[in-house]
Formats: C-alpha cells, structure tokens, sequence
C-alpha cells in the first residue's frame, strides 16, 4: 500500500503558499507536480531555495520527461513541473524525494478531438489494428520526433497535449472520423509515486473523483495530514452561499433535455407543451429569475460552446471556459451559472465499463466520479472564486446556479456543506417528462395507434413484470384486454380512453 497524505481546503485557501513555506524553509528534496503550466511558473517563481528548476511542458525540443529526469539525477532540491511531464519520468528516481501533487491530477481521459489538418497527427501514428484499420499507436520508428515537431509549432490546445501525451504513454488512440480522433489514458500514479520517500496531494475535495478510486484501486491509502496548514479550509458562515438548481427529478441529459428530436418542451408554469420552451431555454430564463431576486446583476456564466455567444437578457454575462483552475481573476464575481452536459456518452460509458473490469471498481462509482471529475469539480471551481474574495464577510449573497440536484448535491457535500440548496428556481423534469408520455398516448389514441407497452400504457414500474408476463403468456393483443387487466388492480386507465 502506498500512503498518500491529503491536504484539503478550499480553492485559493492558501495550499499553495503553504507548500512554498514548508519547502522554502526545508532542506529536504522536493519535487511540486502542478495541475498547469500556468500554475507551475507561478510556484516556481516564489521558491527562494537557491538549487531549484523550472521544467516546462513548453520547453525547447528535448522531452520534458528526460528533463525531469535529468535534474532528478543531479539530486536538484527542488524541481517544478506539470502532470504531464511527471508521468513520463523513471520512477525510481524519485528515492530521496518528497512528492507535492497539487490538484487532484485526471488519471483518465476519454474524450475526442477535431483535428482541421490531420497531416502531422498522422505522421506520428502507427497503425495497430488490421481488422478494421482505425486504431493507432505511436509510431514506433518517426512518432516521438513527430510530436517534437508539433510542439514546437506552439499552437496546440489542451486537448491536443493531452492527446500527444497519452500516445507517448502507450496508449491507443481511435480515428472516429475523417478528422476527429479519440483515446483514453488510464495511468498507474501509485505505481508512480511508491519510489517516493513521503508523498502530499493538495485539493479542494479529494473523495468523489474518478482519479482517486482509480488510485484506491490501484493501492493507494489516502490519509489527512496537518503537516501543511492552508489558511482557509472552509468557509466562514456557509449559510450566505446559495446553490441553486435548474432542473430536478431527472438526469441533465443532453438528448432528452437541452437539443436533439427528444427535447422536451415547456410553458412558463413549467408544464408540459409542445410547441413551448425547451428545457435550456427555460433553464436560462430561471437562471435570470434567480439572480434578479438575489440582485446579482453581474455574473460569469459557462455553457456548451455552441452556446457560448448567446445573449443573456437579464445583467452583465461574462462568459469563462469550463475549467478555470488558477483564475484568480474571477474574485469580484458573486454568481455564477453553469449549464452544460452533464453525462457521459455511450463511448465514455464503454471505456468507464472497460476500466472498471480491469481494476476491480464499482463502475456506478467509477462513472459519478468521472462526471464529478469533467463537469461538477469544474463548477466547484468556477463558483469558490467569487466566494473567496472575503472570507469573512457574513453579508455578502453567493449565488451557484448549477443544472441539476447531481451537480448541487456534489457541491453541497463537498465544501459547501452548510450551504442552503435553493429548489425554488428549479424545473420538475420527472413530471414534464410523464406531461409528455401522457400527451403521446392521447395522440397515439386518437390516431388509432396502440403500443402495448407497460411505459405506453401508464403502468406504474412496481407493476411492470407482471404486466409483462401475463401479456406474454396470453398473447394479448388488444388495447380493451389491457385496460380490463389494469381496472382489476385499481391502476388508472382514464388517460386510455380516446
């Protein structure tokens, strides 16, 4: 078992200046794996310890990895560097330092890219798969020079580092399409970080992520620890932050809720209507109401990028990308609203499922923490940056705007406990979805198009199997049959009626 020491407080609650205290007046070795460049240059530059580096993933031509490495063996103090680049060095190196991981670093990415031009990205692959020629590795005589080269362009996003990344990792990446292509990267951190002589992992919530059960699972013991004391661990009068959800008794799934032929619609009084609202729509107008009534006319808001230009009709939008670990700039914001997808595709599903056999984890666990991974710890970030701008101010209204009780539950047991969840703004999902199947029934009955199915028909799920089985064992074919059948167990059927 490898034990893992967890320093946990909230966002900008001072870990980070705390861990440069602790090295800044040790004479231990100390290696600081940060979650971002950005991150990384920013620690690095309030280190006073006189033999410490800097390795940035955008450094010159030579591997970050064989970087690392090589300040690792000339037994420099102190060294700086990304996820990234960490998971690419000899691990045994590590003998005679103590780790800092700060930030929860994602083990698993399952995701896919839009690549414009593929000429480069098909330069650095090998084919590995003959039967249907769409997977790939990294090829094995030109694919580490070809990633040079595409690094040292300087115009990669995230996803494509992430990517280039999980290919020098092994892994295999899948072409979906004529330019978009796919991977995942599960790697072993504790494998990693046994070869350490103490290791620390920083973060705002470390339970509920799909990082730390992989880690579990991998051998890990996670154990709090008082040797670093962050100056903020929670926050002061939580009752002043209010989580707010939009939309309730259903799961926020893009293709039944927010676009797609499945959307569900709806009127102002939240009822079912077909040729009213969608669900976004009235999410966002919902949005507005609730920050009208806390009187919070500027906010930052995040949703799927093919929304991102839409007007808002009520205050001063400010519109942030999903993620903004380190955006300190965010402070003088009271509200923030995020609306955006919140679960995983059948492709992620698949991988969750694969992983999960592989490792022996709960794959209910595995798949609530990756979503709590992608789309709610973004949210939990997001909102604490406006909350953090003063501590101890017991006046001040914070308003969470978030899409569902799954992202408002995840806050609210994390470090928003204490906060007051607020339902009064949310949409009751569970009864506009029945409105709609009860309005398709009337339809189908008007039409004269029966479905005997026990959903069709109204059947409450605790009757279902036996309404299955008696309708297989009698053949039953007729709407009259089934209606008969439900009147002896005292199951409406009044919607039945044309």
């Amino acid at each position: 078992m490898t034990e893992i020491k967890t320093v946990t407080a909230i966002p900008a609650g001072g870990k980070t200046h705390e861990v440069i205290e602790l090295v800044n007046n040790s004479q231990d070795k100390f290696i600081i794996v940060n979650i971002g460049q950005k991150l990384a240059d920013q620690t690095f530059n309030k280190i006073t310890r006189s033999k410490a580096i800097a390795v940035s993933n955008t450094t010159g031509n030579s591997r970050v990895g064989a970087q690392i490495e090589q300040n690792l063996r000339n037994k420099v103090s102190v060294i700086v560097c990304c996820h990234q680049g960490f998971m690419k060095i000899d691990p045994t190196l590590l003998h005679g330092y103590t780790v800092i991981i700060d930030e929860v670093p994602s083990t698993i990415n399952l995701g896919s890219i839009p690549v414009k031009d593929t000429t480069d990205i098909l330069n650095i692959l090998g084919n590995c798969c003959n039967i249907d020629g769409c997977k790939y590795t990294l090829h094995p005589d030109h694919g580490n020079d070809g990633i040079e080269a595409i690094k040292a362009q300087g115009t990669r996003s995230e996803k494509m580092e992430s990517m280039l990344t999980a290919l020098e990792l092994g892994s295999t990446v899948t072409r979906m399409g004529d330019n978009e292509f796919r991977w995942s990267v599960v790697f072993n951190w504790v494998e990693h970080l046994q070869h350490a002589d103490s290791i620390y992992m920083l973060a705002a919530q470390v339970e509920g992520l799909a990082t730390t059960e992989l880690m579990k699972a991998q051998g890990a013991v996670f154990v709090p620890s008082n040797d670093i004391k962050p100056k903020y661990s929670a926050y002061n009068n939580p009752k002043r932050t209010k989580v707010i959800p939009l939309l309730t008794g259903i799961n926020y799934s893009r293709n039944r809720c927010v676009d797609g032929n499945r959307v569900l619609t709806l009127d102002v009084n939240g009822n079912y209507k077909p040729d009213g609202f969608t669900v976004y729509q009235q999410m966002r107008i919902n949005a507005g109401a609730a920050l009208k009534h806390y009187g919070k006319d500027r906010f930052i808001y995040t949703v799927n990028s093919n929304q991102e230009n839409e007007k808002w009709d009520y205050g001063q939008a400010n519109f942030v990308p999903y993620n903004p670990h380190g955006r300190n700039d965010l402070v003088s914001y009271e509200a923030v609203i995020c609306i955006y997808q919140a679960n995983l595709d059948n492709l992620q599903k698949a991988e969750c499922n694969e992983i999960a056999d592989k490792h022996g984890i709960n794959l209910q666990l595995l798949e609530h923490g990756m979503i709590n991974q992608i789309y709610h710890e973004p949210i939990f970030q997001a909102a604490t940056r406006g909350i953090i701008r003063n501590h101890e101010d017991s006046d001040t209204t914070y308003v969470v705007i978030v899409p569902d009780e799954r992202a408002a539950n995840y806050l609210l047991n994390g470090h928003f406990k204490g906060a007051e969840l607020v339902k009064d703004f949310a949409i009751d999902g569970n009864k506009v979805k029945l409105q709609q199947e009860q309005y398709e029934r009337q339809q189908h009955l008007q039409s004269g198009e029966f479905k005997l199915t026990a959903k069709w028909l109204g059947i409450p799920p605790e009757h279902h199997n036996a309404f299955k089985s008696w309708k297989s064992k009698n053949n039953i074919d007729s709407l009259e049959q089934c209606i008969n059948w439900m009147n002896k167990r005292n199951i409406p059927t009044s919607h039945l009626q044309a």
